[in-house]
């Protein structure tokens, strides 16, 4: 006989609606808190971003736990999600004070992002739907009409 325990049930599982919407609650809280007590979000990530003026951010929208939208900016030793207001803020200092080359495009991208963000329904889909690429209509066709040469084949 093994030694294999077995796994416990997954508790997330068996949360009530209630519980489960508490839950979500709290964790948006803890990602929504500033690394630094006491600091603006807005001027944190404005001086984030002049402080990597050199590396691109990564900037995109992501959903929360409670399924509401908001823009992820992503940079080394800076990670934080910002509602789309914020992120329009950001965009409009960095247009105003263009403290460094490419400022105009990442304001320009949050703007974009923050426009998106505001699009997309929060119970609908993936964040960025793309046309389905898996070529399951093109081999349905190809497959149609090699039967379709067999058949003309075999009856002439």
């Amino acid at each position: 006989m093994t030694n294999v325990l077995p796994f416990p049930t997954n508790p997330v599982r068996h949360l009530s609606v209630r519980a489960a919407d508490r839950l979500a609650r709290r964790v948006d809280a803890m990602t929504a808190r500033p690394s630094r007590p006491g600091v603006d979000r807005i001027a944190d990530c404005l001086l984030a971003l002049e402080a990597s003026c050199f590396t691109e951010p990564c900037i995109a929208t992501a959903r929360n736990m409670a399924r509401e939208m908001r823009v992820a900016v992503v940079m080394p030793g800076y990670d934080r999600l910002l509602t789309p207001d914020e992120a329009r803020e950001v965009a409009q200092v960095l247009r105003a004070e263009n403290a460094f080359a490419g400022a105009f495009g990442t304001a320009r991208r949050l703007d974009d992002v923050a426009d998106q963000a505001e699009r997309r329904r929060p119970d609908g889909g993936p964040l960025n739907p793309r046309p389905n690429g898996s070529g399951r209509r093109f081999l349905i066709l190809a497959l149609l009409a090699a039967a379709a040469v067999a058949a003309l084949r075999a009856f002439a």
